[in-house]
Formats: structure tokens, C-alpha cells, sequence
């Protein structure tokens, strides 16, 4: 495991971390168009869970009413998913390495919230491989991951400080301003660029993790490649896109893109475990 990945996980082991998971509800936009499509396909057949945290998605994947695993690299997450769904299954686990689980058995798995953007670019590859492995053929994948072409602001632009005319709420967006600053120059050393596809901390955490970002016709290459076919995108409120689109224009491209893929028979995707 890579300095990146080390980091990102340790960060989401965090107490913080694990308490905005559990916090959050409900299905996305662009999940429920997403699932409500693909649902006759899947429906009473094995879904797993990738990325699961503390169980936002689990009650709806677990609806289609086939057997449901959620897995996370964050024990801490697991164990938060398990106290609000006890009902379900949860185990701790790595994408990069699904060697417990059997080949050619889901019907859907689904990557949601970019986790796959967590871990490092090699160890993504593995994770596409063994996506691909555990997938019954034609089965589906489902996930979200950080666009390249959407440029975000630092976190010393002016727009991230904006006081207010409470003085202590002020002082508390003050404190989350500075820090984002802090952590964005404490990651710094771990940026990369690579053409289509770079390392970037990201606000959405507020800069305290760094994700890939790949721009789309990038990313639909490498699914190709790992033996997908992919069969639509979309931006976060839910709309299709096309690859070209996202690439040319529009001028506030979406921070990221939901990919929807199959896994196509035959002897695709990258060398790993089986695969």
C-alpha cells in the first residue's frame, strides 16, 4: 500500500470521518436513476457493496432483495454500518483484493461516493480486476469517480471564507478555512499529473484526502481495457452524459461522473487473480 492509500485510509478511520458517514442518507440523484434502470436486471440476485462506509447505500441495495454484502477498508466504518443496519451483512475489506469472495457471482457491484478514487493507480487496476472477476458476466458496475477536466478552487480562494454577522459562527468558519489550507499543504507532496488522469486533493473532504481523477473517455479506455463495456454516464443530479461532452463543454464541467459498465464475456481486463 502506497504513502496515498495509507493516508486516505488512516483519514477515514477517523472518529470525524466516520460520524459524517453515518450521518448521511439516502440514495443520490444520479444513484436512483442509476439503480431504478438497472434494478429488473439485478433484481433478487447477489449485490456487493463496495466502499460501503457507514451504510448509506446498504438499504437500498439490500431492497432488491438478493443476498447483500457491504464491504470497507475503514473497520471503524463497518462497525458504524453494522450498529445502523444490524440486520445486514458487513465485512472489512480491500477492493484490491477480493480473494475471499467467489468469481462470476454478483449481479451488481457498486463503487459509490468515488471510493474507487481512494486508493492509488495501481492498486485501482487490481481493483478493476477483481470487480471484474466477481461479476457474473453481463452483471453490472456501477460507481462514480472525479473528473479531470473540473478544476477546483483552492482552499485559499476568497469564495471559501465568507463571514457572516455572527461572530461565533465567523470564527468557526475561520477555523475550517485555515485548516482546509493546512491539509491541503501537508498532502501536497503526494500530487501528481499524468496526462488524463492526476492526483489532486479534494474539498469535498476539506482537502484532508487526495483522490485520482481521470477524464472520461480516459476512464472508458482503461474499463475497456479491464474488460467492461460501458453502457452510460451521468452527472451527480442525474442527467446522461457523453464522454465527448464532458471533454469539450461544458464550461463548468461536473466535478464528477457515475459510470455504468458490464462486464463482458470472454478474455478481457487486467492480469490479477483470475481475471
Amino acid at each position: 500500500m502506497t504513502g496515498f492509500s495509507r493516508s486516505n485510509r488512516k483519514r477515514y478511520q477517523g472518529a470525524g470521518m466516520v460520524r459524517k458517514y453515518r450521518d448521511r442518507h439516502g440514495l443520490f440523484p444520479a444513484e436512483e436513476r442509476i439503480l431504478a434502470e438497472i434494478a429488473p436486471t439485478v433484481r433478487n440476485r447477489p449485490v456487493l457493496d463496495l466502499g460501503v462506509g457507514a451504510g448509506r447505500t446498504a438499504p437500498h441495495l439490500s431492497a432488491l432483495g438478493g443476498s447483500y454484502l457491504g464491504l470497507d477498508y475503514a473497520p471503524r466504518m463497518i462497525e458504524a454500518a453494522r450498529r445502523a443496519y444490524p440486520g445486514l451483512h458487513f465485512e472489512t475489506g480491500d477492493a484490491r483484493d477480493l480473494g475471499t469472495l467467489p468469481t462470476d457471482h454478483f449481479a451488481l457491484v457498486f463503487f459509490s461516493f468515488n471510493g474507487i478514487d481512494y486508493i492509488d493507480p495501481a492498486g485501482r487496476l487490481q481493483a478493476l480486476g477483481e470487480i471484474r472477476r466477481v461479476l457474473a458476466p453481463g452483471g453490472h458496475f456501477v460507481f462514480s469517480s472525479h473528473n479531470a477536466a473540473f478544476t477546483e478552487p483552492l482552499p485559499w480562494a476568497p469564495s471559501r471564507f465568507v463571514p457572516t454577522r455572527n461572530p461565533l459562527r465567523t470564527l468557526v468558519r475561520l477555523g475550517h478555512y485555515l485548516t482546509g489550507c493546512l491539509h491541503y499543504l501537508a498532502l501536497r507532496p503526494q500530487l501528481r499529473e499524468g496526462g488524463d488522469w492526476s492526483l489532486r486533493v479534494v474539498g469535498e473532504r476539506n482537502f484532508s484526502v487526495v483522490a485520482y481523477h481521470i477524464r472520461p473517455a480516459a476512464q472508458i479506455a482503461e474499463l475497456e481495457t479491464a474488460g467492461f463495456r460501458v453502457s452510460g454516464l451521468y452527472t451527480f443530479p442525474g442527467e446522461p452524459i457523453s464522454a465527448e461532452a464532458v471533454s469539450t463543454g461544458p464550461d463548468d464541467p461536473p466535478p464528477w461522473i457515475y459510470y455504468v459498465a458490464r462486464k463482458e464475456s470472454g478474455s478481457g481486463g487486467f492480469p490479477g487473480r483470475g481475471v
